[in-house]
This record gives structure tokens, C-alpha cells and sequence, in this order.
């Protein structure tokens, strides 16, 4: 896929995730997507902390959800609507700034569900750089399982000026 494609699938994604208002609250950014993988990224805002001053866990969960959908998305052949049955959060470390990146992969896909494994990692500045994982603070993980609920037109029909 050349850059101009994968830059249309971006913006195409993010998009459709600034149209739900929570995750638009958040603050959720594609990083990147290819088949039965995504990158998110979550810059920490003060009002995101819980009491002791720490990232709530309900914020890293949520992050490992989206990044867990977009992934088991992105590795179905077909367009489907996917609902969340089990999701499993890690916790590691505990963050108070600076920005998440998830990756997550979609191991495994089914007739009715998919699941997904989510890794999540730390940095202090405002950016992250995907080639540098190995050297980020990893400070959660978890797997997500998604019900398909199928439906006929394939992806290419509903991203027509995209050629996949």
C-alpha cells in the first residue's frame, strides 16, 4: 500500500473515532493500522488521574479496547460490526504524564469472534516513536474478545477510492 492510501485509511479511522463522543473525550489518535494490527496513541490529561495522582485504569482499559477493536477489525475479510465480550487489563505501572501507545495484534479470528492481545508502553514527551518500543516502560497488557456480527459488503466496497 503506498503512503497516500495508508494516510487515507488513517484519516478515514480517525474519523470514525472522533464520532463517538467518549472516545473523542479521550483523546484516542491512530498511530497506525495494517491487516490485524493497530497502533493508538493516548496523550495523559490531568483530568484523566485518579485521587493519588495516577492514570485511572479505566482509561488504560479503555485504550486497550479501541486499539484491540481496530486491530481484530482491520484482520476481518469483510466489513463486520464487532461488540467487546471479555476484556482482561494487566496493570504494571502506574503513569501520572506524558503519552500511551498501544499495539495490538489480532491473533486469532474465528466465524463469531476474534481476540486480540494489547501492549501498552509509557513515554514522558508528547510524541512516540513506534520503531523505539523496545526501549519504552511497558505498563500494562491485556487480550479483548469481539463477537463478529457479519454483514456482506466487503471492506473495499465501503472504502471504494481505497485500493487495499
Amino acid at each position: 500500500m503506498d503512503e497516500t492510501s495508508r494516510q487515507k485509511i488513517l484519516d478515514i479511522v480517525q474519523s470514525r473515532i472522533e464520532q463517538m463522543a467518549f472516545l473523542r473525550w479521550l483523546g484516542v489518535r491512530i498511530h497506525d493500522i495494517q491487516e490485524g494490527r493497530a497502533d493508538v496513541l493516548l496523550p495523559i490529561r490531568k483530568e484523566m488521574l485518579q485521587i493519588a495522582g495516577l492514570l485511572h485504569g479505566g482509561v488504560t482499559a479503555s485504550v486497550i479496547d479501541v486499539a484491540g477493536a481496530l486491530a481484530a477489525m482491520s484482520a476481518l475479510e469483510h466489513f463486520s460490526e464487532i461488540r467487546t465480550l471479555n476484556l482482561t487489563t494487566h496493570f504494571l505501572h502506574g503513569v501520572r504524564e506524558g503519552v500511551l501507545f498501544a499495539r495490538a495484534l489480532c491473533i486469532h479470528v474465528g466465524r463469531q469472534t476474534a481476540l486480540t492481545e494489547v501492549h501498552v508502553y509509557h513515554s514522558v514527551q508528547n510524541h512516540f516513536d513506534a520503531d523505539t518500543l523496545h526501549t519504552k516502560k511497558k505498563v500494562a497488557f491485556g487480550t479483548v474478545t469481539f463477537s463478529i456480527i457479519p454483514r456482506k459488503e466487503p471492506l473495499s466496497e465501503l472504502l471504494p477510492q481505497i485500493q487495499l
